[in-house]
């Protein structure tokens, strides 16, 4: 692949890649790229954690029932990575 920059980007990441010790300008931009997918990926799964919350309709619990199972469930998961 080829990539056709004006002159001041392109100084731009020269400059870049020089300062975040990166071998050349390919392994900057393809650094970048692949920090723009998981940027992607992450939204796309924050989406459907959004979505799943909607779809799930409106909860009996109250507040403190909610924050209750959400600090267990926490303390689970710590437990879980912790064993």
């Amino acid at each position: 692949m080829n990539l056709s920059l004006p002159a001041d980007l392109e100084a731009w990441v020269e400059a870049e890649a020089r300062s975040n010790a990166y071998p050349d300008t390919s392994a900057y931009l393809a650094d970048l790229i692949r920090r723009e997918q998981e940027r992607h990926q992450a939204l796309a799964e924050i989406q459907e954690l959004v979505t799943a919350g909607i779809e799930s309709g409106i909860s009996d619990l109250t507040m403190e029932q909610v924050r209750d199972r959400a600090h267990k469930s926490a303390l689970e998961r710590q437990r879980a990575h912790a064993g």
